[in-house]
């Protein structure tokens, strides 16, 4: 899915290409095949069936899961083996819901990212280099730097943010366990584990697989994940149908007008960056009388908003919303539940390897081996290739579109997606 909104926080330095149709990239329709109301929403609403079926299958396959999970293996003094007594419904809703509150946090912190590194940018090159500050190559250095930062810095932010839910959810199951067995909580075995060695370690070191109730967690924690991207993506997608040129209504607002006042040519009378910054939001086009002047000045502030919101994602994509089709939307869709459910299942299942599960086997008895934060030099390969690979998709939806098609991209990172979830059921063990 297109990181929607994030432009709003890049610094355009250089001019926007909506302000010259010369340098723009976008693929104007001269005439939009018009549809209703009833097809588009219909057509948008079959859209995500994919990707809803895919989620169901998803919580299918917990509930499978559950009736071959041992608790035994998280949680040696469990009454008994089932997993069902502890993991019930409520706590399925609540584990989804802490994958659902883990992505709209990391969603909320994408501001923060701007800002950060485009301050850091300029403290590192701004600051010492002053005199070469009004220099075109070095803003669209800048710039390009900024944005490869950002995302670098966010996707720390999601991963960490993934891990920590993961480790958050088990422990809560681990605490409902506890609480069956109105056991305290002890930290001195965890203390006698830390004390054994490597080769200790590594005998007392479960092979995980889909009996093990953290697949299950698992399961949940991305279904959350995949849910809050799927609701957000959806809902940013459908405030802007109002604003399509192709419906079939009476228009409540010169969307025409201010479209075209964004790629339309400027008379060249200064520089192009004044032009840009002088520009009004709203002009009537030529030939318009005071009255519509008058209801341009009346038109509320957020429905100027939302079309500039919709003119720059559509410079991001290098199409109209209204002429990308609804397949490619469909795919949208697919890439995020994929991504989502995949990198949950990796991350967790190098998190299980760390934290261990039963005990030592032999008779000196069942030795609790349960780390709930394991140290992070355990799983830090597989968070940093998590990060790199969400950087580098991040990067392509940011500046690869115009070059590669939106098409081929939403292919490409469908198919990297796909790629993610089966590695990720094999971390598991659940393809054998």
């Amino acid at each position: 899915m297109p990181d929607v909104g994030g432009s709003n926080f890049l610094r355009p330095t250089p001019p926007s290409p909506l302000a010259s149709p010369n340098n723009s990239n976008l693929r104007l329709s001269p005439a939009p095949v018009p549809i209703s109301w009833t097809r588009l929403i219909a057509g948008h609403g079959l859209a995500l069936v994919p990707a809803v079926v895919v989620i169901g299958l998803i919580l299918w396959s917990s509930y499978v899961a559950l009736n071959l999970c041992d608790m035994k293996l998280l949680y040696p003094d469990a009454d008994t083996e089932s997993c069902s007594s502890v993991m019930s419904l409520g706590v399925m809703i609540l584990l989804i819901i802490m994958g659902a509150i883990s992505w709209h946090t990391a969603y909320s912190l994408r501001p923060i990212c701007w800002e950060a590194t485009f301050f850091v940018a300029k403290v590192l090159f701004v600051l010492p280099h002053d005199w070469i500050f009004q220099s075109r190559i070095f803003d669209e250095t800048v710039s390009i730097l900024t944005g490869l930062s950002s995302a670098f810095l966010r996707s720390i932010v999601m991963e960490s943010l993934r891990l920590f839910g993961q480790e958050i959810c088990v422990v809560v199951v681990v605490a409902l366990a506890w609480q069956q067995r109105n056991i305290e909580l002890v930290h001195q075995p965890q203390q006698n584990f830390l004390t054994l060695s490597k080769a200790r370690k590594d005998e007392l070191m479960c092979e995980i697989g889909v009996d093990d109730p953290r697949f299950a967690i698992a399961l949940w924690l991305g279904t959350g994940w995949a849910i809050a991207e799927l609701v957000a993506g959806s809902y940013q997608l459908c405030k802007f149908l109002p604003l399509f040129r192709s419906i079939i209504r009476i228009p409540s607002l010169d969307e025409e007008d201010l479209l075209t006042d964004f790629v339309q040519p400027t008379p060249d009378t200064g520089d192009a960056s004044d032009q840009v910054s002088t520009a009004p939001l709203v002009s009537s086009p030529p030939g318009s009388d005071a009255d519509d002047d008058a209801d341009e000045e009346e038109m509320p502030l957020d429905e100027i908003i939302l079309v500039r919101e919709k003119a720059e994602l559509e410079e991001q994509l290098g199409e109209l919303l209204e002429n990308i089709s609804l397949a490619t939307i469909t795919l949208w869709r697919l890439d995020s539940v994929l991504w989502d459910v995949g990198c949950t299942l990796i991350l967790s299942a190098s998190l299980t390897h760390a934290q261990g599960c039963l005990g030592d086997p032999t008779t000196q008895g069942n030795q609790y081996a349960f780390l709930p934060f394991p140290p992070l030099s355990n799983i830090w390969k597989t968070v940093a290739v998590l990060v790199m690979m969400r950087t580098l998709a991040t990067t392509v939806w940011m500046a690869l579109i115009p070059r590669l098609g939106l098409v081929s991209i939403t292919y490409t990172t469908m198919l990297v997606g796909l790629a993610l979830l089966v590695v990720g059921l094999g971390s598991w063990g659940a393809l054998a």
